[in-house]
């Protein structure tokens, strides 16, 4: 793995620069520092309730990966410089979002499977759906899960959808964006262009989705912004 890296300096503070990993899996936000050889050199974690509704349903409050996140983060020791940050997606988990990209009901989380319905009553295109999104037309992409919560109990004035990851790098970085490897599970990305795929957004959320503020799409790797004051607290 190569030599120890030095300190550098930060002003008047020597200090270790790290690349910090985040993880907000179903049950918690953990968070790992690495430093430019790779060692990970510390870690903290947080975490959060995971609701079971009925048989098949199970949901998250979206607020508690953001404030599991920061008491993850903050238990990391002192001495430590952010070089950069990455943040893992939670498979299909996702939050319909009203204009301004605030949750309007609960996340609902990969494994719930209340769209059974939804799915069995979908008139839709299967196969041309499949080959643009990659995901087959299930109960296990996110676009279905929220079409069910849309036809249930959320307002109807739903203009977009976070995943886990674009919910916290929106928080992290002031700005919608996400990775086409944490959206592309939604089952709404059009993997071959790497853009939303406006016809499965509108069959699965309704025509007025498409005029809401989706987040940019980035490709894995890419920087996609810089810390806001509450990103970097």
């Amino acid at each position: 793995r190569g030599a120890t890296p030095r300190p550098v300096l930060r002003g008047s503070t020597l200090v270790t620069e790290v690349v910090v990993g985040v993880a907000a899996s179903p049950t918690a936000c953990k968070v790992i520092a690495f430093d430019r050889v790779g060692r990970a050199v510390a870690e903290g974690r947080s975490a959060y309730p995971l609701r079971r509704v009925g048989t098949d349903g199970f949901e998250q409050d979206p607020g508690d990966w953001w404030r599991a996140l920061g008491e993850a983060a903050r238990a990391l020791p002192e001495g430590l410089a952010l070089a950069a940050l990455c943040v893992t997606h939670q498979r299909e988990t996702a939050v319909l979002v009203d204009p301004a990209g605030e949750p309007v009901a609960p996340a609902v989380v990969w494994m719930d499977k209340r769209c059974a319905a939804t799915v069995e009553a979908f008139a839709g295109d299967r196969e041309a759906i499949a080959a643009v999104t990659g995901k087959p037309v299930c109960t296990t992409p996110s676009a279905f899960k929220l079409r069910e919560r849309l036809e249930t109990t959320a307002p109807r004035d739903v203009v977009g959808m976070r995943e886990v990851h674009g919910y916290l790098a929106e928080r992290l970085v002031g700005t919608p964006v996400t990775a086409t490897a944490s959206a592309g599970p939604t089952g709404l990305v059009d993997l071959t262009a790497g853009s939303w795929h406006a016809p499965t957004i509108a069959a699965g959320l309704g025509e007025a989705a498409m005029g809401g503020t989706w987040p940019a799409l980035k490709a894995p790797g890419q920087r996609i912004g810089g810390r806001t004051p509450a990103g970097a607290e």
